[in-house]
């Protein structure tokens, strides 16, 4: 008797280890999606395709159209807000080329950051409130072959200069996220 019981909880460690290694193997094998950093051009249309970051497998497909960079003062109807931020306008254009819809925030102003000439990130902001009407460019999910298109806006500090402007595929993870990056010459 008392050799069963630690041959039990032996063969039960045993068991335990190798199912665990079975699992570190199973998981191994799965594909890690490395981001893909392009550079392109205002006003030139671009393929983007949103993989899943844990399987590579390709989500959506859309092509993108971001046009017509502009920064302009005093849109606000808050006065504050005038004095203290430059507005960035946007023209973008969403072309589902995919076979799935193509969901509603793909392409949203919190999908785009901004550096100045230093290479540093500008704070920005999409506008709100009553603001946000200036926005013709509504998020919407996009059946496959659609297309959606209008003006975004988005606030930055006041006299900030824009040298770099980012987009990233994956607002949720923009560090797991393709970059599709824009020069700007102020």
């Amino acid at each position: 008797m008392k050799k069963i019981i630690p041959t039990t909880l032996l063969i039960g460690l045993l068991l335990t280890g190798c199912s665990e290694n079975r699992v570190n193997t199973e998981e191994n094998k799965v594909k890690k999606y490395v981001p893909i950093e392009s550079h392109v051009k205002l006003g030139k249309e671009f393929e983007v395709t949103v993989n899943d970051i844990r399987t590579s497998e390709v989500e959506e497909k859309f092509k993108l159209k971001v046009d017509n960079f502009k920064i302009q003062s005093n849109i606000s109807s808050n006065e504050n807000t005038n004095k203290e931020k430059d507005f960035i306008e946007l023209d973008i254009s969403v072309e589902n080329i995919g076979d799935t819809d193509l969901t509603s925030f793909n392409v949203s102003p919190s999908s785009f950051s901004f550096f100045n000439e230093n290479g540093v990130e500008i704070d920005s902001f999409p506008l709100i409130g009553d603001d946000n009407e200036k926005d013709t460019f509504k998020p919407s999910t996009i059946r496959p072959n659609g297309k959606n298109k209008g003006k975004i806006y988005i606030t930055i500090p006041k006299g900030e200069r824009v040298s770099e402007m980012i987009f990233y595929d994956n607002i949720a993870s923009k560090d797991r996220a393709d970059t599709f990056i824009f020069k700007i010459n102020n």
